[in-house]
């Protein structure tokens, strides 16, 4: 039995440059650079918990920010990043340079 999939996927990654090899004009990723936190909190998830009710209903209700333009619902520009550039220039091919022993 075959069932159809369509999922999306969080990749999280601490390493920058090539956690995935990506090309200028893949429209796969949106590549996002997320700063740290400006403190610790340890009460994080529980505070999370409490605020699901109030999220669910924010979600339901809420104006799309942005038009659907493609299937992958952004457009390429918007999908566009510093982080992402940064990504896809790691991942272009480079030349190694031929050296010759000396005969």
């Amino acid at each position: 039995m075959e069932v159809d999939f369509f999922g999306k996927f969080v990749l999280a990654s601490n390493n920058e440059d090539s956690f995935i090899i990506a090309s200028k004009r893949d429209i796969r990723y949106w590549v996002r650079k997320i700063p740290l936190p400006a403190h610790v909190n340890v009460d994080m998830q529980s505070e999370m918990m409490e605020e699901i009710p109030q999220f669910l209903h924010f979600l339901n209700r809420r104006e799309m920010y942005s038009e659907r333009k493609s299937r992958m619902w952004f457009s390429e520009d918007e999908l566009r990043t510093e982080a992402f550039d940064k990504l896809v220039e790691y991942n272009l091919p480079y030349e190694i340079p031929l050296t010759y022993p000396a005969i």
